[in-house]
């Protein structure tokens, strides 16, 4: 079995690790020229068309693109693999990226200085070519948008029921115990009173019952 591997030249030192780990590895021997035969601004325009006409390569690239920065922060040789001396500007116009995910590993950095993303709304905008999974899609964001429309309709309810509560007229507060008990000691005393005026003839009985009814 072999494989391909892509090294930076200040990566070169992992060629002496694997070497002394007595892991074949040998040059490739246009490894100088392929960036000029094969013309990389052309390479690059045609794969954001395709990136463009599915939205699962888009999902793959971006998702690859993850892995890559992940795998390259977690490596354990992070003496030679720095991921403070990785130019991630280039690796996200390698992955053709449209807009940059949202990572840890980023934030850390703080994002991608110079990188140019797409307008949310165009990438939003672009479909899988199977149209089974599109109509899934389709379906998806028209729940989504209609779960934060009944959203938006909730909070601005409850902002008019505030609103309205706000411009209403404060209500009479309850009597407090303590005024309850003055209050019912008053009756009494105008009672008592009015009870020693008919005992003394000033009032009658019915006048009496009639004031004390009130």
């Amino acid at each position: 079995l072999a494989g391909q591997l892509f090294l930076l030249p200040k990566e070169a030192a992992y060629i002496n690790l694997l070497e002394s780990r007595k892991v074949p590895v040998g040059v490739f021997p246009e490894a100088e020229k392929l960036h000029a035969r094969t013309g990389f601004a052309d390479v690059l325009e045609r794969t954001k068309k395709l990136v463009m006409s599915d939205r699962d390569i888009l999902e793959r690239g971006t998702r690859a693109f993850i892995a890559f920065v992940r795998a390259y922060k977690e490596h354990k040789c992070n003496f030679i693999f720095r991921m403070q001396d990785l130019n991630m500007l280039r690796v996200a116009t390698a992955f053709v990226l449209l807009r940059v995910p949202s990572l840890k590993e980023l934030r850390e950095t703080h994002g991608i200085k110079g990188f140019v993303e797409m307008a949310a709304d165009q990438v939003a905008a672009i479909p899988y070519l199977d149209k089974h999974r599109e109509k899934q899609r389709q379906a998806s964001k028209e729940e989504v948008q209609e779960k934060n429309r009944e959203e938006k309709k909730r909070k601005a309810e409850k902002k008019r029921k505030e609103e309205a509560a706000a411009a209403e007229p404060p209500k009479r507060r309850k009597k407090s115990r303590h005024q309850a008990i003055v209050n019912e000691w008053e009756e009494l005393g105008r009672e008592e009173r009015l009870f020693k005026k008919m005992k003394k003839g000033k009032i009658s009985k019915a006048e009496f019952e009639r004031l004390t009814a009130l």
